[in-house]
């Protein structure tokens, strides 16, 4: 591979909600964006911007009572993880 070039592939977003109520962490929910993302970059600043607008939504009162956290993972097209 020569320097500089980009590796194209497509990506999806997965969300996840997770609870800490109880002390450990329990999943709540798994989301796959139906979306396809062109590039990483793409990808990832999609997680956040969609992660913070999803606590923004729930608001501070049920996020602070249940312990609420979000995560996100890009996934390559082909399945394999990254």
């Amino acid at each position: 591979r020569s320097p500089g070039l980009l590796r194209i592939m497509d990506y999806i977003l997965i969300i996840y909600m997770f609870t800490f109520s109880s002390g450990s962490p329990i999943l709540l929910g798994e989301t796959k964006m139906n979306i396809q993302y062109p590039n990483w970059y793409d990808c990832v600043s999609d997680g956040y911007i969609r992660s913070y607008s999803s606590l923004m939504k729930l608001g501070p009162d049920q996020v602070i009572k249940d312990k609420l956290k979000i995560t996100f993972k890009c996934e390559e097209m082909n399945g394999i993880d990254s």
